[in-house]
């Protein structure tokens, strides 16, 4: 019994010291903003080498990618930002687009005096990491979008998803938003952010054919296996894209990087660090 006490206990202490650990390494990066357009986005950086951008997912921060930071930056210059109006970035009560979002962060990486970037973006920030390839190639080196869609209907999402943004109460979503995002400066403005996000996640994107061909730098599109981006739709954007590649997470949700993350790392890194030879299929 004494030996099983003594081994719970070491795996326990494994456990905590390991995850003491991360929190010390995501806080030895210190809090930068820029001025963009009409906000100021934070952002932290991590690491040398190949700048990759991280971008979050809708009303997320940059603390959604702390399992992944740790193994990028052991790799990589990691940037993590806050997009306009999440995290400690500031909102106004402009409406929002994925558009406007890549120019926030096309500006963004401008100000860094970044020639290009790798990106990896979560949910809407695959999306707008797409746009950016969309509107400036030279800028994406390569692209990994994770639970990912191209369009706002049951085509690509499933409909009790999209049933739960339209139910969203504003105040409520405030709250949540407030308390996730401690040191938001624009608490005031809480409902009308979940306002503009939920119209913005139930009326875009639409990318065509066309817009995915000129998606030309090599990008993996990733989810796991019980996402609730639908398959179809998922091996429809890997299909047509000119230099797509796909992973599908065994035993993953939507939420595969926070559930998978050892799985996910090694593959972000392989792909990241791969040189892009053409693979043949046959």
């Amino acid at each position: 019994m004494l030996k099983k006490i003594t081994l719970c206990l070491s795996v326990l202490f494994v456990f905590i010291s390991g995850a003491c650990a991360q929190a010390v390494m995501l806080d030895t990066a210190r809090n930068q903003y820029m001025k963009i357009d009409d906000v100021t986005l934070r952002y932290r950086v991590w690491g040398k080498g190949t700048p990759v951008l991280l971008l979050h997912g809708a009303m997320e921060y940059w603390r959604e990618w702390e399992r992944q930071i740790p193994a990028l930056a052991k790799e990589f210059k990691v940037i993590a930002v806050d997009s306009r109006g999440h995290g400690e970035s500031t909102f106004t009560d402009r409406e929002l687009s994925y558009e406007l979002f890549a120019n926030d962060m096309l500006a963004f990486t401008d100000k860094l005096h970044l020639d290009s970037v790798d990106i990896v973006g979560f949910g809407d920030g695959g999306i707008i990491g797409m746009q950016m390839a969309i509107k400036a190639p030279g800028k994406v080196n390569k692209l990994i979008a994770i639970g990912t869609n191209i369009s706002p209907d049951t085509n690509a999402v499933y409909n009790a998803v999209l049933e739960k943004v339209r139910s969203w109460d504003y105040d409520k979503m405030a709250f949540y938003l407030q308390v996730k995002f401690k040191e938001n400066p624009n608490v005031k403005l809480l409902p009308l952010l979940a306002k503009r996000m939920q119209k913005l996640l139930l009326t875009q994107p639409h990318y065509t054919l066309d817009d995915l061909t000129r998606i030309q730098c090599p990008t993996l599109i990733m989810a796991g296996d019980h996402d609730f981006i639908k398959m179809e739709h998922l091996n429809y954007i890997y299909t047509n894209l000119p230099n797509g590649y796909m992973s599908i997470i065994p035993a993953g949700t939507h939420y595969c990087i926070k559930e998978k993350y050892n799985i996910v790392n090694t593959t972000l890194v392989d792909f990241l660090k791969w040189k892009a030879e053409k693979v043949v299929r046959y």
